[in-house]
């Protein structure tokens, strides 16, 4: 169906025999830029055209790991593929790509790497042998511009009665008939054409279908690609296709295959026992996956990283497939593991930034606590009172922060609750 769609916007923006010439002999004169509008289908496109390659991305997650341009592209480059394993043709064994998405969101927000592409693509034309396409919003930061007039453009902008179209056939899916025209009109305008929020309002709201929600284009993405990692089940593929989301892929499987797989802790059987058994080894297989990685990173062995897609993709593929693959009207989910974590690291730096000590708050919590439940007398609740006002006017703690800890505190101690009303006390 991706492949379809893509085919489909290559057709309405009359790049179909371009892009197939490019893919033969053209890439060897110049890169791809694809610019246009967020959710006007730039990265699907671009994946759709190097579909026959190993992909090696820069993207939004290679920004956050802050790993050094030059060195990446070397050894990505030059090291050879797993993938290698499993092909015929030896003629293209080496034969990778790059893709870098987007040099919008790279320019704003990781100025080091953006030098670093530019003074890269200074000496593209002699780049003969991998096939590159650079993404984009728009043309108008100046180094973008000098990237652009090196690179065979391809604007995805379309057209309302284009993406009527597109909806139509592809979003909706045999659903038309629950919308008509123009309910499907008014919402791509008020999705602002973003083919994104196009899908999430159509397909995942269907009964409020004037709801406008903004979507999570990592998530939906990341799904994505887990969907066609299970429909596909080819090793080659699955190699391809992981190199940038390795990590969040792992976790996916996890979360979904613990969504699906419920055990009854009454009943005892043999066929509970090995699914339990097999999830448990989809653990471990990440846990391992994570130390490798880790290893990879402090050792600066990046050629060994399609090794942890073994780990932490392949390995939990085969569980999933195993185990529920068969469930075809589950609907995937995202982790929540990585949700947690970011609240995890936000409530330490916040701890760190103000320089609280975990223990001061307990002790807080604890004089709250004796302050709400012990029988004091009322000069005994005055003293309470003294103390919890020094300790925060000592540790100049914020209520705030008071509220938000709160919680770790009741869960560790669950036999005693705080009322948070005499909060408001202080």
């Amino acid at each position: 169906m991706n492949e379809q769609f893509s085919e489909e916007i290559l057709k309405i923006i009359h790049k179909k025999t371009f892009i197939n010439e490019w893919k033969k002999t053209k890439f060897k004169e110049k890169p791809l830029i694809i610019f246009g509008k967020n959710g006007s289908g730039k990265s699907l496109l671009a994946d759709y055209i190097l579909n026959d390659t190993t992909v090696i991305k820069i993207d939004i997650e290679f920004c956050r790991n802050k790993i050094d341009f030059n060195d990446f592209l070397n050894m990505s480059f030059n090291k050879k593929s797993i993938t290698m394993m499993f092909k015929n043709d030896k003629k293209n064994d080496n034969r990778k790509s790059i893709i870098i998405d987007d040099l919008t969101y790279i320019q704003k927000n990781d100025k080091s790497l953006f030098k670093s592409i530019c003074e890269w693509t200074r000496n593209i034309a002699k780049i003969k042998n991998h096939k590159i396409i650079f993404i984009c919003n728009k043309i108008t930061n100046k180094h973008i511009c000098s990237i652009y007039k090196k690179c065979f453009p391809i604007n995805t902008q379309m057209n309302l009665t284009h993406l009527i179209s597109l909806t139509e056939k592809f979003i909706l899916k045999g659903d038309e008939q629950l919308y008509n025209k123009e309910t499907i009109r008014e919402n791509i305008i008020r999705s602002q054409y973003n083919l994104h929020t196009i899908k999430n309002n159509l397909c995942f709201h269907k009964d409020k279908v004037d709801n406008i929600h903004e979507v999570n284009l990592e998530q939906e993405n990341t799904l994505l690609i887990m969907k066609n990692l299970i429909e596909k089940n080819n090793v080659n593929y699955t190699y391809q296709h992981s190199l940038n989301d390795y990590s969040i892929l792992g976790l996916n499987f996890l979360e979904n295959c613990g969504n699906i797989i419920k055990f009854n802790p009454m009943i005892r059987n043999k066929k509970n026992n090995d699914k339990l058994k097999d999830i448990i080894k989809l653990y471990h297989s990440l846990v391992q996956g994570d130390y490798l990685y880790t290893m990879i990173y402090h050792q600066n062995s990046w050629d060994n990283i399609e090794h942890v897609i073994t780990f932490n993709v392949y390995v939990p593929l085969h569980y999933y497939i195993k185990n529920c693959d068969k469930i075809k009207e589950n609907q995937l989910t995202y982790n929540k593991y990585l949700s947690h974590s970011i609240i995890y690291t936000h409530n330490s730096k916040l701890l760190t930034q103000n320089k609280y000590n975990i223990h001061v708050i307990f002790k807080i919590y604890d004089l709250f606590y004796d302050l709400n439940n012990l029988n004091h007398f009322k000069d005994n609740k005055e003293i309470i009172r003294k103390e919890i006002n020094y300790l925060l006017n000592y540790y100049e703690i914020d209520i705030k922060i008071l509220n938000k800890f709160i919680k770790y505190y009741e869960f560790l101690f669950s036999n005693k609750k705080i009322d948070k009303k005499l909060f408001k006390i202080f």
